[in-house]
């Protein structure tokens, strides 16, 4: 399955992604700057996080409401 079938662009904007083009159209979401950084990244069919300088890691995306979840309890632990 597409994973743009399961996370639309508009959800994806309405949670503060940021629309990305490089070979690809990807959606970008930095959640802290400060160090270490953590970025989430969403792209056609896959989405990873990558923490500080470390490798992307593969999320598993099943659903908007559980990618959402996902987001919230990072957001909620970084804060």
């Amino acid at each position: 399955m597409n994973l743009t079938e399961i996370l639309s662009p508009e959800f994806l904007i309405d949670k503060d992604f940021t629309k990305k083009v490089s070979d690809e159209v990807y959606y970008e979401l930095q959640i802290a700057s400060s160090e270490p950084s953590v970025i989430v990244y969403v792209y056609n069919n896959s989405a990873s996080i990558c923490i500080g300088t470390g490798r992307e890691k593969d999320i598993k995306i099943e659903s908007e409401s559980q990618f959402s979840r996902f987001l919230e309890t990072i957001q909620n632990t970084l804060s």
